[in-house]
């Protein structure tokens, strides 16, 4: 099995048609192994280093056919230098018709096949139990290292992660299913056994954080966090999460992983791992909400499980 599994699985072509991808130099490696496995499905195969021929707008992309595909695979410094303003994450180019894929910034070459040799089945009856057991409904949500936490959930939704006639763009590998939680809601304590996200407030990174070899405990009242205990970690949390206003600190989503994957330390990757869950603290925006706050964090537990508290309205 290699990277050809992107057009078998994720973005079926007929042959015939052309592939692009764009990347940089971080990323050329891989780029250029993905283009050799994929190039015997092909009609052609071509690349865009924008760390040698800087992508000005996004008409800049080249000429193609309905049925024909980009990927973009670039690292995350490439995309914060201004390419983010261009392209979207979970969204095709702008006048971009074609099918598109992009790949989780600065991925790994391991963890990129790993994620992209998931079984779609999987994915599916994952996704299809969610929306349709635990979507407006009070979950408790509890795990081996102690998590136990009940919150109210509202519904369901997938980040593309397969392109179709219907869907012509995807993110992979296969990222998550989330729901924004009612904002206030949330009663217990989350032990957090696999990664604490990176700390940024606003555009300042404050703590790269990671792997939790220790639970990290976090104590939730009316749905926000009351103090953090257990790993190294609560030390810098404490002091800025109290250090910052209250809204900082509101628990706003709950989200599951979507692909088999080794665990990095890298807060992108691993809360995109089946059999994990994670939490979000902070701005909700994206999902629509209106808490807006200069930070969004997450956390990753290993193992949950859940069961319906009460059924309930979350409108």
């Amino acid at each position: 099995m290699n990277f050809s599994e992107i057009l078998h699985q994720w973005c079926p072509l007929a042959k015939g048609h052309h592939l692009t991808i764009l990347t940089d130099d971080p990323q050329l490696t891989l780029a250029s192994e993905i283009a050799q496995d994929c190039s015997p499905f092909m009609k052609t195969v071509q690349f865009r280093n924008i760390s040698k021929t800087p992508l000005l707008s996004a008409s800049d992309l080249p000429p193609h056919e309905t049925e024909d595909l980009l990927i973009v695979l670039l690292s995350v410094e490439t995309w914060m230098s201004g390419i983010h303003r261009l392209l979207s994450t979970f969204d095709s180019p702008k006048n971009w018709s074609a099918f598109s894929i992009m790949v989780r910034l600065s991925i790994s070459r391991e963890s990129l096949l790993q994620g992209i040799l998931t079984k779609k089945t999987e994915i599916e009856t994952l996704i299809h139990t969610l929306k349709t057991q635990a979507a407006n409904k009070t979950l408790r949500i509890q795990n081996s290292a102690g998590t136990d936490l009940t919150i109210l959930t509202r519904g369901f939704t997938a980040l593309p992660y397969c392109c179709s006639p219907q869907q012509r763009h995807a993110f992979l590998p296969p990222s998550e299913v989330y729901t924004p939680l009612v904002e206030g809601v949330g009663e217990g304590q989350i032990a957090v056994d696999l990664t604490a996200g990176e700390l940024r407030y606003g555009p300042k990174q404050i703590d790269l954080l990671g792997r939790c070899q220790d639970p990290l405990c976090i104590d939730i009242r009316n749905g926000q966090i009351q103090g953090f205990s257990g790993h190294s970690f609560a030390e810098i949390l404490t002091k800025e999460f109290f250090s910052w206003k209250e809204n900082c600190r509101l628990i706003v989503e709950l989200g599951f992983g979507l692909s088999n994957m080794i665990p990095t330390g890298l807060i992108g990757v691993d809360e995109s791992i089946l059999e994990t869950c994670h939490f979000g603290f902070g701005d909700n925006r994206l999902y629509g909400g209106n808490n807006e706050a200069p930070i969004h964090w997450d956390v990753v537990i290993q193992q949950p499980f859940w069961k319906i508290v009460k059924e309930g309205s979350s409108s």
